[in-house]
């Protein structure tokens, strides 16, 4: 609505401004008219007089102008519009696209001509402006004029046209009167198409029902002659079966009459050969008969016999299924009772699970603290061995010195064990008991085998004469060794027992370990056998709720 209504307003702006439409031909001006004409009715009737002076004004008063620039001819006209409320985007972008498809058009030749307003308007928002403004313009012009003006132009216009049918007019009074007289033509061109339109639609039909009873006329004939060759069809055919039917009439009656005509003969001979056929087939068939009589009986006792059988079989069945509905109903209320057992059962079993659970967190956290407590009083009685022996070691250092630096009488000898004096012996057997003397008074390795060899005091022999006891110097550094690092309990658990517990200087430390260890392996054993109870009756109980789930 919006284009053409611009285009009729644009045209009208041209003519009051003594413009003119390029003098191709008439026709091209009604043409460009026509595209106009369907709308040009409300431009001109529909919207005058709707609103009151006073809105007329503050429309006018309000209105925010846009120019948008176009060329009509070579004429550059700016447009002044207004803001388009109804329509969205995409159906502006419709609009601008069919008003511009219209001012190109071939029949208008140079008349409109939009490329260059529509190469400045490139996006859709500057598109929708522009649109707004062509509808604002189109708005301001209703508005702006008023009933009794637009009366006084339709009888000038009138009264043009009625000149111009009188006589012709030169070209000066035609320009003048341009307006008017393209009214006219819209307005004639427009009966002149409703007129032609109707004329067409009746031909139409008038053609449409001719070529109906054209048909109906051609085919009346042919069907006709179709139903009375049908008929004839019908009526040899009744024919030919009535000949047929009196044809056989014709040759029975005529057989018939031969049989009266004849006088009858009676051969006996024949007669008794027949009788006696009969009789023969008489009693054929009376054995017939009574066999089939005997296998009726027979088979009717098969049936007296199936149904008594059928009877108790029905009972039987009756009796079944009496049966099976009451153990059903045993079955599901034991089920029902195994089912609140196997419940409790189970509500016992998570019970007794999470007491036990419970339990065994506590024993665990009892083990681990008293294994705690064995390993602490292990670590401190292995501390105060450690420090009793290393001052047992300063003080045999100390004796060991106290020895070596006290002078020796050299009359007096050494006596051995065994009552001789070591003065006898020769040098290489006192040397070799020497050594194997301190080799087998020396202290063994301790447990963790990186300690160098200590000497053991606990085997040592007294010497004759003498206050303290012989010592056979250790191999190292004279110093007493403070890094001694004692060994874990679990060194302690893990490593056999000495043979000789005689030989040992750690003999009470192991006999210790060892019970600590023995009642170790024993609480342990203690508790795995209470772990292991609770599990054997949670699969018994399980093995028991499967079986009756399988029940």
């Amino acid at each position: 609505m919006a284009p053409a209504i611009c285009l009729a307003f644009e045209s009208i702006q041209s003519l009051e401004k003594n413009q003119t439409f390029p003098s191709e031909s008439r026709k091209e001006e009604h043409d460009f008219i026509h595209d106009a004409a369907i709308n040009e009715q409300d431009v001109f009737y529909g919207a005058y007089g709707r609103r009151q002076m006073a809105i007329h004004q503050n429309a006018r008063d309000n209105m925010k102008e846009v120019t948008l620039p176009c060329v009509i001819g070579d004429v550059r006209v700016d447009i002044i519009a207004d803001v388009l409320d109804g329509y969205d985007k995409k159906e502006k972008l419709k609009i601008i696209e069919k008003l511009h498809r219209q001012f190109n058009h071939p029949s208008s030749g140079k008349l409109c001509k939009l490329q260059p307003a529509l190469e400045e308007v490139t996006t859709s928002e500057m598109v929708a402006d522009h649109l707004n403004a062509m509808y604002k313009a189109r708005k301001a012009f209703i508005e702006s004029e008023s009933s009794e003006k637009l009366q006084r132009a339709l009888r000038h216009q009138k009264d043009i046209v009625e000149k111009h049918k009188a006589s012709d007019v030169d070209p000066a009074m035609r320009e003048e009167d341009a307006h008017p007289r393209v009214y006219q033509a819209v307005v004639k061109r427009r009966m002149e198409k409703a007129a032609s339109s109707e004329r067409r639609t009746i031909l139409e039909e008038f053609g449409n029902w001719r070529k109906q009873e054209n048909y109906v006329q051609s085919m009346s004939p042919i069907s006709f002659d179709i139903k009375r060759s049908n008929e004839d069809k019908l009526t040899k055919s009744e024919i030919t079966e009535v000949r047929r039917h009196s044809d056989g009439f014709k040759i029975r009656a005529h057989s018939v009459l031969q049989k009266k005509a004849k006088s009858p003969e009676v051969d006996v001979s024949e007669l008794k050969s027949e009788k006696d056929q009969l009789v023969a087939d008489l009693d054929t068939r009376q054995a017939l008969i009574q066999q089939l009589q005997s296998e009726i009986s027979s088979l009717k006792a098969e049936s007296g016999f199936m149904v008594a059988e059928k009877q108790t079989l029905e009972h039987q069945v009756s009796s079944l299924n009496q049966e099976m509905r009451h153990m059903e109903a045993t079955y599901k209320d034991k089920l029902a009772a195994a089912e609140v057992k196997a419940q409790a059962k189970t509500t016992e079993l998570q019970l007794m699970i999470a007491n036990m659970a419970s339990q065994n967190e506590a024993i665990s956290k009892s083990f681990k603290s008293q294994l705690e407590c064995l390993q602490n009083s292990h670590r401190r009685e292995v501390e105060s061995l450690q420090t009793k022996l290393e001052e047992t070691e300063d003080k045999l250092w100390q004796i060991k010195n106290t020895v070596k630096t006290s002078p020796v009488s050299p009359g007096i000898t050494p006596v051995s064990s065994n009552g001789f004096s070591k003065a006898n012996i020769p040098i290489s057997q006192a040397e070799q008991s020497t050594s194997a003397f301190a080799s087998y008074h020396r202290r063994q390795p301790s447990h963790g085998g990186n300690d160098e060899p200590r000497i053991d005091i606990t085997n040592m022999i007294r010497e004759q004469g003498e206050g303290s006891e012989w010592v056979e110097p250790s191999r190292g550094s004279p110093a007493p060794r403070h890094g001694y690092s004692p060994p874990s309990l679990e060194q302690l658990i893990s490593s056999p027992l000495p043979t000789n517990a005689s030989t040992n200087s750690f003999d009470d430390n192991a006999s210790i370990a060892s019970f600590n260890t023995e009642t170790t392996t024993k609480e342990v054993s203690r508790l795995e056998a209470r772990f292991e109870t609770p599990e054997l009756k949670i699969k018994r109980f399980m093995y028991l709720l499967n079986t009756i789930d399988t029940d």
